[in-house]
Parts: structure tokens; C-alpha cells; sequence
């Protein structure tokens, strides 16, 4: 039976206070369905580029996308999205590697996509937002 949205929502919303980002964007995401985006830490809305890269990643794999993370590397600009899967019996242990600070992620390479992967990433918490360590 498919999760609904709105449970998916209530899980990202307590992911989202796990990972410490700031209330102010919680409760925008929760009550207008608005994504920040932390680079460097802190909190800054997403382009309409960035809304359409999440849109189509919702779309496909049928997770919700709770906060994006902005990085600059070497090998490109990477965009994290952190997101609920439509799989609850997996969220005890995504609830479990938030709290040891990994969540999982799926990674961008906006520069070049074959370098896009699924995985875990370490995250802190920082100025409002989490910035990614590895």
C-alpha cells in the first residue's frame, strides 16, 4: 500500500528537527511545502533550477526531498538532498544513522550527472543549517 504524502511529511519534519536546522525552516517546509538549501550553513532558498532538479527527483523515485545541501568541489557543484524514502520499515534505522549524524542522501553532480549517487553522508549542524563533512 503507498505512503502518503503527508506521512512522509510528519518523518521529514522530525528528521529535520534531528538534524538541529533552524525552526524557522521547518515550519516552512511543513506548512508551505518551501525547501531551504544550507551552503556553507546557512539557510537560503532554492533556485527555480534547483526546485526542478528536486521535482524530478521526487518524481522518479518517489521520495520526499526535506533540505538540500550546496557544496563546491573539485569534481563540481554538488547538490545533497536529503529525503524520506516511501518505505517506513526503513526508517528506524535512517532515524538511527540521522542521530550518529549520516543521513541518507542522494548526491548531485550538477556539473556531470553520471558522478550522481545514492549513499550516506556526514553532516553537522551549522548557523541554522548542516554542512556536509563527508
Amino acid at each position: 500500500m503507498p505512503i502518503s504524502k503527508q506521512v512522509m511529511k510528519k518523518e521529514a519534519v522530525a528528521r529535520m528537527e534531528s538534524l538541529k536546522i533552524h525552526s524557522n525552516a521547518v515550519i516552512i517546509f511543513a506548512e508551505n511545502d518551501i525547501l531551504n538549501l544550507s551552503f556553507n550553513g546557512f539557510l537560503h532558498y532554492l533556485s527555480d533550477e534547483q526546485k526542478e532538479m528536486v521535482r524530478k527527483f521526487e518524481e522518479e523515485h518517489n521520495n520526499l526531498v526535506y533540505h538540500v545541501i550546496q557544496n563546491f568541489t573539485s569534481l563540481g557543484e554538488m547538490l545533497t538532498f536529503l529525503y524520506v524514502s516511501p518505505y517506513p520499515e526503513e526508517w528506524a534505522q535512517d532515524r538511527r544513522d540521522i542521530k550518529a549524524g549520516y543521513p541518507i542522501a542522494y548526491v548531485v553532480n550538477v556539473d556531470d550527472d553520471h558522478l550522481s549517487e545514492f549513499g550516506s553522508v556526514r553532516v553537522q549542524p551549522c548557523d541554522g543549517g548542516v554542512i556536509r563533512t563527508v
